[in-house]
């Protein structure tokens, strides 16, 4: 079997990573079926926020190798969404939640579809429905 099947949304193996001479990461692998839900679960330090940023090209790999819908992390990315988690938030934000979704047209998104955001949604999202 091939380390990446066509079938996987997002393979990785053997790949390691240290922040200095400290390892995060050593020896991991694992696949992402297409089409399935995954959840990185693990203690604080655990490397799962750095197996993320692996994924995603925003760290590189120092052994091993990363694969995301069929291609390399950053040939990917048009094609990914990363919402990183922060531990505040900043109510003085500058966007509106509508500004955030039309980010996504900065990398080639279609206007149309991301100006999809229903109003019916806001209730759910606990926000204002999108305006022009």
């Amino acid at each position: 079997m091939a380390w990446y099947e066509p079938a996987r949304c997002a393979a990785l193996r053997g790949r390691g990573f240290a922040y200095g001479a400290a390892p995060t990461l050593q020896a991991v692998r694992f696949a992402v079926p297409a089409g399935s839900a995954c959840a990185l679960v693990g203690p604080n330090g655990g490397g799962k926020s750095t197996a993320l940023k692996l994924a995603l090209g925003l760290l590189a790999p120092q052994r091993g190798r990363v694969q995301v819908l069929g291609t390399t992390p950053e040939g990917a990315r048009p094609r990914v969404g990363y919402v990183p988690q922060f531990a505040q938030f900043q109510r003085d934000f500058p966007l509106s939640v509508r500004d955030v979704v039309l980010q996504g047209t900065l990398s080639g998104l279609p206007w149309a579809h991301a100006t999809r955001l229903r109003p019916s949604s806001a209730p759910r999202l606990r926000c204002a429905p999108p305006t022009r």
